[in-house]
């Protein structure tokens, strides 16, 4: 888009958006609000900096209709972990002993600065557990944190989730337990990786053009069982796997999400301060790590580089378990 003040043009953005002119200074711009965004970036000194800049500095403009809610750079950073949505009781399945509850808690926090950090493609984050397990309640959060919305249905139909998925950053369905989800598992696992869909060119009339669909959503989703892990959808998934949470522990689900909303500029400033970070030194993660997900495994190496090729190994194994139990 051009300017109405000048002739230089201004490139337009959703939500946020990362600079990777420089590998090893990658610098994050994330919308507060329609006025405002965040510089975030490693100073020469190690340390990251956010700078907050009215929306179109640097030739960076996020659409009203393309932002977060307005947030703060707080000085008191606190992990995802710290909220009671997320910390959860994993467990590991059976016959995949590598896929640990470490492993699982650092998968889930590394997909959250993936996101974040617009990192894309972007496997799909898979809350599955019992009833009463936290899972549905996880998902949100990840919603509520980021957009402040809310979690898609299956009785939306095919058009209501396509459009969700090429408009907001960050999509979840809640409860896909039943045969409903089908119908939209194809559409949505080749989202992830990149769709198209074939129109008449203009002033033509038998020439067929390709159309790129422009999907910007990650997408996370909560089920009880494995039945939605279609094969076109099982090597684009990352499970975390919750167990029953005691009733002692148990917490209503307006105290999770007050402290979400009261979090919520403590946790985005920490997961934005490590998304930089990491970021910047992807570039030297090796070629040879297992899994589809390119940018996302260089990502799970600069998170943990000494257990990452075991976790991705063992990422691989609980998707073919998922897939393996999905009829029982």
């Amino acid at each position: 888009m051009i300017s109405k003040h000048s002739d230089r043009r201004v490139d337009s953005y959703h939500y946020w958006w990362r600079d990777q002119s420089k590998l090893n200074n990658q610098v994050l711009y994330i919308s507060s609000g329609p006025h405002w965004v965040y510089k975030v970036y490693e100073s020469s000194s190690g340390e990251v900096r956010f700078d907050k800049v009215p929306n179109g500095a640097d030739n960076i403009f996020f659409g009203i209709d393309a932002v977060l809610p307005e947030w703060e750079h707080s000085c008191e950073a606190h992990s995802i972990y710290d909220l009671q949505a997320f910390g959860l009781s994993y467990y590991t399945p059976i016959g995949v002993t590598a896929y640990t509850k470490e492993a699982q808690r650092s998968f889930l926090e590394i997909w959250m600065l993936a996101l974040l950090g617009n990192v894309r493609p972007l496997p799909i984050l898979a809350a599955i557990g019992d009833e009463g397990s936290g899972k549905s309640n996880l998902i949100r959060s990840i919603i509520e944190l980021l957009t402040q919305g809310t979690t898609i249905t299956l009785k939306h139909n095919y058009v209501h989730v396509l459009n969700a998925m090429t408009t907001s950053p960050v999509v979840a369905f809640d409860g896909v337990d039943n045969k409903s989800f089908q119908r939209f598992a194809d559409t949505v696992s080749a989202a992830i990786t990149g769709m198209q869909y074939m129109r008449r060119a203009p002033y033509t009339d038998l020439q067929v053009v390709s159309v790129p669909i422009p999907v910007i959503s990650a997408v996370c989703l909560s089920s009880r069982t494995t039945r939605f892990a279609t094969p076109s959808i099982i090597d684009r998934l990352i499970p975390v796997l919750t167990s029953r949470i005691p009733d002692e522990e148990r917490r209503s689900d307006a105290e999770i999400k007050g402290q979400v909303y009261q979090s919520r500029n403590d946790v985005l400033t920490a997961l934005a301060a490590k998304t930089v970070k990491l970021l910047n030194k992807t570039a030297l993660a090796p070629k040879s790590l297992p899994g589809r997900f390119v940018d996302f495994n260089r990502l799970v190496w600069a998170y943990d580089s000494k257990n990452a090729t075991q976790y991705l190994s063992a990422l691989l194994q609980a998707q073919a378990w998922a897939h393996s139990i999905r009829t029982k």
